[in-house]
């Protein structure tokens, strides 16, 4: 991570995606561990930290490095978090200024690790199970410069996959959700709560019946 795409000390958010590169196992030999710390750093200064979700990825000269998406109760500055890491447990991070909601984060540490770990009572964030085949249909993600892709919308079959998974029953359940993860930044759901109507909605919820 460049020093560029590292916030500013004055900068105040709810949402941080903090790195620690080139881990030393001696300090964190677990992902459990760095989410321990990361969190009694913030705890330490008063600060609530609400939920997170922390990911181990493995470096082909055999190291590693970890990441943790944090989200807080209300915005806080994060340099005297940085500081009380380095200085409690030697531990030098980095907090990415790349990622504008909770959901964006929790996307980045969850991409390539099939262990990340989940703080108690974590959002309900997973895609349906075709969202993965969708994707590869799609095909590669934009680079610097090119235009993004478009946005895939939920279908039909996605929702009552969601609804399958998830053992929902009503609407009022299917909405709930939507809610859950529209707070974090994943609309999908809610965007098709509300533009498909409330016929769509239930015949998603009556296919799995």
């Amino acid at each position: 991570m460049s020093q560029s795409q590292e916030l500013s000390a004055r900068q105040m958010r709810m949402v941080y995606l903090i790195t620690y590169s080139q881990a030393d196992e001696r300090v964190c030999a677990s992902r459990e561990e760095f989410a321990a710390k990361v969190v009694g750093a913030f705890t330490a200064g008063a600060i609530n930290v609400t939920h997170w979700a922390c990911c181990k990825e493995s470096h082909q000269d055999g190291g590693h490095h970890y990441h943790i998406a944090v989200k807080l109760e209300k915005g806080h500055r994060w340099i005297r978090v940085k500081q009380r890491l380095q200085s409690d447990h030697d531990m030098v991070v980095h907090f990415s200024s790349t990622h504008v909601n909770y959901y964006s984060a929790y996307q980045y540490v969850a991409k390539s690790d099939e262990g990340v770990l989940l703080s108690p009572g974590h959002p309900d964030l997973q895609e349906p199970r075709t969202s993965a085949a969708s994707a590869r249909r799609a095909g590669p993600s934009s680079q610097p410069g090119e235009p993004r892709p478009k946005k895939k919308r939920l279908s039909s079959f996605d929702v009552s996959e969601i609804v399958r998974a998830r053992n929902i029953k009503t609407r009022t359940e299917l909405m709930a959700l939507a809610e859950e993860q529209r707070n974090e930044g994943k609309t999908d759901l809610a965007e098709f709560v509300v533009n498909r109507g409330a016929k769509r909605v239930a015949e998603a919820i009556q296919v799995t019946s």
